[in-house]
């Protein structure tokens, strides 16, 4: 055999295995089966699953794209994320693997309250005001969220102001300590408790 012929047959040859190491060809009908870790109708698509941290965690797909395992996120499945409601945190996922706090959880480990937040499940709203805007009235919050008006401040939402007197100027009364309304005391009457009871 010629060196000629020889060298054009290997270079035929290598063309052969280097066009078709992805697949190889069926006998009975030609048509092409991808080898292990080939995927595709043309077998052009490589993945190789793993389940590692240098690697990733992931499966490979019927058409070689990479299948996160439960729990994993990103391009090769490097970030983990599991969506829980314990001690240890309460939040789902979100398509990247960022933790999404429940609602009235603070960010980023989503195991604190936000601030006006308490309770269980941070349930409960409290935010204490700012007590330069008059009409949102005065209260703070206790640690375990419950609202308290602070002093002269009444009623359930702590927009009823009161302040007890005793004098011919404001008034001859004191505060009903549920709604802040006027007591007129024993000898008063009127709208501001300052006409004297008639006998």
């Amino acid at each position: 055999m010629s060196e000629f012929h020889l060298s054009s047959s290997l270079k035929s040859h290598t063309k052969l295995v280097k066009n078709s190491f992805s697949f190889r060809c069926r006998r009975d009908n030609g048509k092409k089966d991808c080898l292990p870790w080939w995927f595709g109708t043309e077998c052009k698509a490589h993945c190789i699953p793993h389940d590692d941290d240098d690697n990733g965690h992931y499966s490979c797909a019927h058409d070689g794209s990479k299948t996160c395992l439960d729990g994993w996120f990103g391009k090769n499945c490097t970030v983990f994320c599991a969506p829980r409601d314990d001690e240890r945190g309460h939040f789902t996922c979100d398509k990247e693997g960022n933790k999404v706090c429940l609602d009235g959880y603070r960010s980023p480990e989503c195991i604190n309250c936000l601030l006006g937040r308490y309770g269980a499940n941070c349930s409960l709203t409290c935010l204490g005001n700012d007590t330069s805007t008059f009409q949102q009235g005065y209260y703070y919050c206790t640690k375990d969220g419950a609202k308290n008006c602070n002093r002269w401040w009444y009623g359930p939402t702590c927009l009823q102001y009161c302040v007890p007197h005793d004098d011919s100027m404001h008034g001859h009364y004191t505060c009903d300590a549920r709604d802040g309304s006027k007591v007129c005391r024993p000898g008063w009457e009127g709208p501001s408790c300052l006409d004297p009871k008639q006998k």
